[in-house]
């Protein structure tokens, strides 16, 4: 799934219905901060590692170069670039 370009403040959740990986991509120039604070490289997409249903992200617009999470259920990691 790939996310919009990042704006401060935008929020955006992804949810899993299924026992499914989900890929979350954000743009080339975009990083995510993890839970726990851990900045991924600009690029670098996350995903769901436990796989399972009703496995959830939220992410915050939080600078002009990133997204935070502000909320997870489930294992989410690096999932490196595209």
């Amino acid at each position: 799934t790939d996310l919009p370009a990042v704006e401060i403040g935008q929020t955006v959740c992804f949810v899993s219905t299924t026992a499914a990986t989900i890929i979350i991509d954000p743009n080339a120039s975009d990083g995510i901060i993890l839970e726990g604070g851990t900045r991924l490289t600009d690029g670098n997409t996350i995903e769901n590692t436990s796989a399972a249903a009703d496995d959830y992200v939220c992410l915050i617009g939080d600078s002009a170069a990133g997204w935070r999470t502000m909320g997870v259920k489930g294992t989410w990691a690096d999932g490196g670039a595209t």
